[in-house]
């Protein structure tokens, strides 16, 4: 990923790089994700973007809540947040 990163870097922005990879990609380049980025962005992007979109993308953010984030009870975490509010 990240010699694509390098020469494409103009293409996309890197919140748009996040999402894809976290929607398209295995685990081993989401993994990579993390050498390159914080966690907190990734986390963001991953709010921001996936999240927010539930419940079209609900087994993948629960795998990712747990794997990534450390978040036992997606579900709580959704009521928490008011996420709850967004989803239709």
């Amino acid at each position: 990923i990240e010699e694509w990163i390098k020469k494409d870097a103009s293409i996309i922005s890197d919140d748009l790089l996040i999402e894809k990879v976290l929607i398209h990609l295995d685990i081993f380049e989401i993994l990579e994700l993390k050498n390159i980025y914080s966690k907190n962005r990734i986390k963001k992007v991953w709010q921001d973007n996936l999240v927010k979109q539930e419940p079209y993308y609900h087994n993948l953010n629960t795998y990712f809540s747990w794997f990534l984030f450390g978040i036992k009870n997606y579900n709580l975490f959704l009521k928490r947040h008011n996420f709850f509010k967004t989803i239709k």
